[in-house]
């Protein structure tokens, strides 16, 4: 991906008012690749925010609580549930932005690799998966063609397991 889509309208936030930024979402779904713009567009904000890059686990969370309790502001990228941050709000506002549920953007990303696509197999990808680009080349990565729902509809047989 060369440029990034503000999908989310916050590439040109006020993120000051905030101790906590924290953007939540599956591998893939652009939560680093945010944060990384936010700071490019505004420098300030590097020198007032400290990131932590990547919250995968609970236990990645409980390991930086005292730090997140300190005076510091931050901003967080996140694999873990956004309730576990509503917790900070004693210490200072949250802002959570949820990176993974936003249809546009995989429409966005298969007509910039010339694929046709039906909204409702969107939808179902989008239910089944998140907005994530990394799905979206694994599922691509063993078809040869242009057309994402006969695409998914090939991983989905190929790959599904069977229980006995």
């Amino acid at each position: 991906m060369d440029e990034i889509h503000d999908y989310l309208w916050v590439l040109d936030s006020d993120f000051s008012p905030y101790k906590y930024v924290v953007f939540i979402g599956e591998s893939g779904s652009g939560k680093t690749t945010y944060i990384q713009e936010i700071f490019s567009k505004n420098p300030k904000l590097r020198d007032s925010f400290e990131l932590i890059d990547e919250h995968t686990t609970l236990k990645d969370f409980f390991k930086d609580l005292r730090k997140l309790c300190s005076k510091k502001k931050f901003f967080i990228a996140s694999h873990v549930s956004p309730y576990l941050y509503f917790s900070l709000k004693i210490f200072g506002k949250v802002c959570l932005c949820i990176t993974d549920k936003d249809r546009s953007k995989i429409e966005k990303y298969l007509r910039d690799k010339q694929f046709v696509f039906s909204p409702e197999i969107i939808k179902k990808y989008t239910e089944d998966y998140g907005s994530t680009y990394t799905d979206i080349d694994i599922i691509l990565e063993h078809y040869e063609g242009n057309n994402f729902d006969e695409a998914f509809h090939y991983f989905q047989k190929t790959s599904r397991l069977e229980r006995k």
